[in-house]
């Protein structure tokens, strides 16, 4: 179950970077939060420390169903934390 969870995932990632060109420009012409919650169907969940700690702004759960981001990051909803996830989504290796 774990294995077909991950691999739906990254499947609606590969469909979507290939439907869509202006995901390659890095400039997305959408609330990527909602889209990651909605579109992957994945938890957006904020952890404090998780960049200082693991030197990461965001990863992936276990059971693939939520995605972990620095709680700093997640607080400030700026223009850093869609930089971000968007680099965590559109540009993760997919093995």
């Amino acid at each position: 179950m774990l294995e077909s969870r991950k691999q739906e995932v990254w499947r609606q990632v590969e469909q979507l970077r290939l439907q869509h060109e202006f995901i390659q420009s890095g400039r997305l012409p959408l609330d990527l939060v909602s889209f990651i919650e909605l579109q992957f169907r994945l938890d957006i969940l904020p952890f404090d420390g998780l960049s200082q700690t693991f030197g990461a702004d965001a990863a992936l759960l276990s059971d693939f169903t939520g995605l972990y981001v620095d709680a700093e990051t997640y607080r400030l909803l700026d223009q850093a934390l869609e930089s971000k996830l968007s680099t965590f989504v559109f540009h993760s290796p997919t093995s």
